[in-house]
């Protein structure tokens, strides 16, 4: 009973026991309003009524049997089933791309200092665009490969990417190897 209630969870077992509940009331209403059937037989009407299948051989004749019959008509199929369905279909069906509570709080920093970046400081210039204009002349005007390197790796990390050495060939035509050698 544990196993079932983890995987289904308490909602869907308080739906089930709400649907017996009425199921069992319902009967005892009926076996009670129509007085010619005992409690077998009220239980047998209770379940075919809810589930709306009604064979026929046993139906209401008095005002209250009909009443029960009716709320039964619309209970099963309009409130305990659709309910049953939803809540097992929402166990079922898992999303896998949702982030947890830590990947929201850090798409919330990264926002934030994007935002940062793209804000105008008083002067009217942008921190970033100033940043990467200077990172830029770096990069051009110096003549040491190994120096031009890193500082492309500084700008490829700031810019969250994965530094030269990772990707193997450098724009400029340097290779790993000849960074290695002092070149």
């Amino acid at each position: 009973m544990k196993k079932l209630a983890s995987l289904m969870g308490r909602s869907f077992l308080l739906v089930a026991v709400i649907y017996f509940v009425t199921v069992t009331t319902s009967a005892i209403i009926f076996e009670i309003a129509e007085g010619k059937y005992d409690a077998v037989d009220s239980f047998w009407w209770a379940f075919t009524t809810a589930t709306t299948t009604g064979y026929g051989d046993i139906y209401p004749v008095t005002k209250t049997g009909r009443a029960v019959a009716l709320f039964l008509m619309h209970f099963g199929p309009g409130f305990a089933f659709p309910m049953m369905t939803a809540i097992m279909s929402a166990k079922l069906i898992v999303d896998s791309d949702a982030f947890t509570h830590g990947e929201q709080e850090q798409l919330k920093e990264d926002i934030a200092a994007i935002r940062g970046m793209m804000t105008p400081s008083k002067d009217g210039s942008f921190a970033a665009a100033a940043r990467l204009e200077a990172d830029m002349r770096r990069y051009l005007y110096d003549e040491d490969s190994t120096r031009r390197a890193g500082y492309l790796d500084e700008f490829r990390q700031r810019l969250a990417l994965k530094p030269w050495a990772e990707v193997g060939e450098r724009p400029d035509g340097d290779r790993e190897n000849e960074l290695a050698d002092g070149r």
